[in-house]
């Protein structure tokens, strides 16, 4: 099952600050909070590349737009997720970690997928 970057490599971008959700009229910087995740994403994913060194990777993405993602090799990082129609973006400790493409979809045999970056992720944990 090929189902996430052959190598997830140490965040890029880290250099960003993280901008944070978008403001509205009656949010102000300090009291703005993060969207919503998509309900489709909500929950724990298992994936990663067969082919890695590193294992697979377990992702989880709360419904207030958090998330964490973790490996046995590698470690793990928490933060804040936001969702477009087609991208993800991922923010821990005011910065920008990645902004990968994402999607969902059911397979008849393997249930619900999320798509990260064009690798597919399983609903579970990867340990």
């Amino acid at each position: 099952m090929e189902t996430s970057p052959v190598e997830e490599t140490d965040p890029v971008g880290t250099d960003s600050p993280a901008t944070g959700p978008p403001e509205t009229e009656t949010e102000t910087k300090e009291t703005k909070a993060w969207p919503s995740a998509p309900p489709q994403v909500v929950g724990e994913w298992c994936g990663g590349s067969d082919a890695a060194r590193e294992g697979h990777w377990t992702y989880v993405f709360s419904s207030d737009g958090r998330f964490s993602r973790h490996n046995a090799q590698r470690g793990g990082v928490t933060g804040h997720a936001l969702f477009d129609a087609g991208q993800m973006t991922l923010y821990a400790d005011g910065r920008q970690l990645i902004a990968y493409p994402w999607s969902t979809t059911v397979d008849a045999v393997l249930g619900d997928l999320l798509f990260i970056d064009g690798f597919s992720y399983v609903r579970g944990s990867c340990s």
